[in-house]
């Protein structure tokens, strides 16, 4: 398993099956993923896409030279070729990892995630961590490119169409060519929680919700809010190790 242990490819495998459940549950078909760094060899990416692929749960579009993924569009492809193989799989991983999470009517424990969930979310910065609420979700320096941009949006007025265009020029220079939406999913922002706080991200402009959001906002804007709980849980699970 390339040194990985058997949980960090779960937690792993369990973040890209909420990445695939976030837009396509229920429908079976392709679907364009994007990760951060994608020219970069993420081995526990490797891990968990291979963990899906045994399990006949997708398949792939995309190839390995040497154990490097080619992307295509700094992007990989993944396609859902079986819903109730990924149901089975999605169950296993969440009692695994989400032990507590159990519906009562395997007469185990209720579920506390729903007792749990916070009515507002607030974003905190420290010297290395962005923190929504109690969740660390990422530990870049303040000096990283993805920390920069991050910390220049938030200076922002919320809901404001920040372009990349009049942005300072020692910001463009780190920013160069790699895509705003890469940059900021290295500063822990993908799936739900990129949604619940930046509702625009394109190759030209982002959009910032500000540093609190309430749960009653992002549910009128569609965010999953179980899954963004979850992802928070996983994210603080990783980098607090």
């Amino acid at each position: 398993m390339g040194g990985w242990s058997e949980k960090d490819i779960n937690i792993k495998t369990w973040d890209i099956m909420e990445e695939i459940k976030a837009k396509s549950y229920k429908k079976e078909g392709n679907f364009e993923l994007s990760f951060p760094q994608p020219n970069y060899v993420d081995g526990l990416f490797l891990e968990a896409i291979s963990k899906l692929e045994q399990f006949g749960v997708v398949e792939t579009t995309g190839h390995l030279k040497e154990g490097v993924i080619e992307f295509i569009y700094d992007s990989y492809n993944v396609k859902l070729i079986n819903q109730k193989k990924f149901d089975m799989l999605y169950s296993e991983l969440k009692w695994d990892l989400f032990p507590k999470t159990q519906n009562a009517e395997k007469g185990i424990v209720k579920d506390v995630i729903k007792q749990d969930e916070p009515k507002i979310f607030r974003i905190q910065t420290g010297d290395k961590d962005i923190m929504i609420n109690d969740y660390i979700i990422a530990k870049p320096y303040q000096t990283h490119p993805n920390r920069e941009l991050f910390d220049y949006v938030r200076s922002k007025p919320k809901n404001k169409l920040i372009k990349k265009s009049e942005m300072p020029d020692w910001l463009k220079a780190d920013i160069g060519n790699k895509r705003l939406l890469n940059m900021l999913a290295g500063a822990g922002f993908t799936g739900q929680i990129r949604e619940a706080f930046f509702p625009v991200i394109s190759k030209a402009a982002i959009k910032y919700r500000g540093n609190e959001v309430t749960r009653k906002d992002l549910e009128k804007a569609g965010v999953k809010i179980k899954q963004l709980i979850k992802q928070l849980e996983l994210a603080d699970i990783k980098n607090r190790k």
